[in-house]
C-alpha cells in the first residue's frame, strides 16, 4: 500500500475525536525534520497557526519552504538547546529525533 498524506492526517483527526487545533497556537521543535514537518503540516490542515523552531542541524529547508507563505506558519531559526522566551506559545510539541548522539554531548 503507497503512503497517502492526505488519507494519513484525517485518520489522524479522526482518531482525535473532540480535540481540536483550529485557531491554536502550536510550537513544533525540530519541525523542520521528516516528522517535524509532517506534523507542521498536519496542524496546519487542522486549522492551528504552527511556530516552527529548528536550527538545520538535522532538518532541512525544503521539508517546510511550501509552507513559508503560509499565514498559520512562522519559522524561527534557533537552537532550542538556547533560551528563548515568547508570550505567543500556548501549546508546545516536541518532536525531536535524531539518530546523532553528537547533538547531546556537552
Amino acid at each position: 500500500m503507497r503512503f497517502n498524506p492526505k488519507v494519513e492526517c484525517d485518520q489522524i483527526r479522526q482518531n482525535l475525536g473532540s480535540i481540536s487545533f483550529e485557531e491554536q497556537r502550536v510550537l513544533v521543535t525540530g519541525g523542520a525534520g521528516f516528522l517535524g514537518s509532517w506534523m507542521c503540516d498536519t496542524l496546519i490542515d487542522s486549522g492551528a497557526f504552527v511556530t516552527c523552531i529548528d536550527n538545520f542541524a538535522s532538518g532541512m529547508e525544503r521539508n517546510i519552504s511550501h509552507l513559508m507563505n503560509s499565514d498559520r506558519f512562522r519559522f524561527i531559526n534557533h537552537d532550542i538547546i538556547r533560551r528563548l522566551i515568547s508570550s505567543f506559545i500556548w501549546q508546545a510539541v516536541h518532536r525531536r529525533l535524531s539518530s546523532s548522539t553528537i547533538l547531546f554531548r556537552s
